[in-house]
């Protein structure tokens, strides 16, 4: 005889270990929380390559250090071409960067700039001279001493990777932060023994 529908509802309510009730005076199972991590949302990437399925594509850096000279007169920076990746697709151990190559086909990058913490700044806003250049913005990296000139061929593309590099570098230091609270917590957890 088969049995009815209400009755099977009733029973399959009813507490149990499996879902969180249980005897009187027995704590419910403890459940292993997964921690999230934020992650970049690619429709929210105003920068995409459809073919190469990433946020990808040319702009020009300044070359060389700022504060390095070369004999009397300061090192000349000029603006170099390069191929910039932002990977989307990491690993819950892993935080965004912007890697720079000297071709799109190099698998060895020429540079990596960790987002975690980054700033991007307009440099029509943060140029000192009285004559900014042409479709540039400014990255300043924790850790590096320089800010890091970027030149886009035009002012759509500026736009499109200066919202880009700062929706990921907001959510790399998001990232990074619960990463560091995550660590912290895991060191107070497991101390180290002392002898």
């Amino acid at each position: 005889m088969a049995t009815p529908l209400s009755l099977q509802l009733a029973v399959g309510n009813q507490p149990s270990p499996k879902n969180g009730g249980g005897p009187p005076g027995v704590p419910p199972p403890q459940r292993q929380q997964t921690e999230y991590l934020p992650e970049v949302d690619v429709n929210q990437l105003l920068v995409w390559n459809s073919k190469r399925r990433k946020c990808c594509g040319y702009l020009s850096k300044k070359g060389g250090s700022s504060g390095k000279e070369a004999g009397m007169f300061k090192q000349r920076r000029n603006w170099q071409k390069r191929w910039f990746v932002l990977e989307h697709r990491i690993t819950q151990s892993e935080n965004y960067m912007l890697r720079y190559f000297a071709k799109p086909e190099d698998t060895k990058p020429k540079g990596v700039l960790p987002l975690d913490g980054a700033e991007v700044l307009d440099d029509s806003e943060q140029s000192k001279s009285k004559k900014p250049k042409n479709h540039s913005f400014q990255l300043k990296v924790p850790g590096r001493a320089d800010v890091f000139d970027i030149q886009a061929e035009n002012d759509k593309e500026k736009d499109w990777w200066m919202n880009t590099l700062k929706y990921v570098a907001s959510i790399a230091s998001r990232r990074g932060m619960m990463m560091r609270q995550k660590l912290g917590q895991q060191e107070v957890a497991s101390p180290t023994k002392t002898n």
